[in-house]
C-alpha cells in the first residue's frame, strides 16, 4: 500500500510538472498554413516550441533524479516529450509542404510566362537588327557621297581630308585610352571580387569550425549526461 501511494504521488508530480504544448497545434491546425508568411511564422513558432519542450524535458530529468521511481518518472517524461515533439513536427511538415507547393506554383507561372517573354525578346532583336541595317545603309550612302565629293573637288578637300584624318587619329587615341581605362577597371573589379570570395571562404570556414566545435561540445555534454544516467542507474535503489 505504501508503494502504491508513493507511485500515485510520483505520477501526480509528473502531471503537474508536464508543460502544456498543445497551443501550437491549436494555432496551426491542418490546412491553416496557406501563404509563405504563414509558413515562416509556423516554422518560427515550431522552433520556439521545440526549444521549450527540450527545456521542460531537461527540467523533468533533473526532477526525476530526485524521485523514488526514477526510471518510471524518466520514461513518462520521455513519452510526453515525444508526444509534444510529434505535434511540432506535424506543424513543421505542414509549413514545408506549403512552401514546396508555393514554389511549384511559382515555377509553373514562370513557365507559362516564358513564351511571351521569348517572343518579346525576338521582336526586340529584330527591331534592333533593322535599325542597325538602316544605320549601315545610311552610313554607306553618306560615305559614297563623300567619296564622290572628294573626287570632284580633290584639291579643295585635301586639307579637310587631312583634318578628318587627324580627328580620326584623335578618336582612336581616345578609344585606346578608354579601352585601357576599362581594362584597368575590370582588373580592379576582378581583384575586389577575388578578395570578397576569399573573405567569404574564410568566413565560411570559420563558421564551419565554430559549428564543429559546438557539435563536439554538445556530443561531450551528451556523453557526460549518458555517463551520469548510467552511473545513477547502476546505483542501488534507496
Amino acid at each position: 500500500m505504501i508503494q502504491a501511494l508513493a507511485r500515485s504521488i510520483a505520477l501526480l508530480a509528473l502531471a503537474a510538472a508536464a508543460p502544456a504544448h498543445g497551443e501550437l497545434a491549436a494555432e496551426f491546425p491542418a490546412g491553416s498554413i496557406r501563404t509563405r508568411e504563414d509558413a515562416a511564422r509556423a516554422l518560427d513558432a515550431a522552433k520556439a516550441e521545440a526549444a521549450a519542450i527540450e527545456r521542460a524535458y531537461a527540467a523533468e530529468q533533473q526532477r526525476c533524479a530526485g524521485t523514488f521511481f526514477v526510471n518510471r518518472c524518466q520514461d513518462e517524461a520521455r513519452r510526453r516529450r515525444e508526444l509534444a515533439l510529434r505535434e511540432v513536427r506535424k506543424v513543421e511538415l505542414q509549413a514545408r509542404d506549403t512552401q514546396r507547393r508555393l514554389d511549384a506554383e511559382e515555377r509553373a507561372r514562370r513557365r507559362e510566362q516564358q513564351p511571351a517573354a521569348d517572343a518579346a525578346e525576338r521582336a526586340k532583336r529584330e527591331a534592333e537588327g533593322r535599325a542597325a541595317l538602316d544605320s549601315r545603309e545610311r552610313a554607306a550612302g553618306e560615305a559614297a557621297d563623300q567619296r564622290k565629293a572628294r573626287e570632284q573637288q580633290a584639291a579643295a578637300n585635301r586639307a579637310q581630308s587631312e583634318r578628318r584624318a587627324a580627328e580620326r587619329a584623335q578618336r582612336e587615341a581616345e578609344r585606346a585610352e578608354q579601352a585601357a581605362a576599362d581594362s584597368a577597371r575590370r582588373a580592379e573589379y576582378a581583384r575586389q571580387a577575388a578578395e570578397r570570395k576569399r573573405a567569404a571562404e574564410q568566413y565560411a570556414k570559420a563558421k564551419a569550425e565554430e559549428r564543429a566545435a559546438r557539435e563536439r561540445q554538445r556530443e561531450a555534454r551528451r556523453k557526460e549526461r549518458e555517463a551520469e544516467e548510467a552511473r545513477r542507474a547502476a546505483q542501488p535503489p534507496r
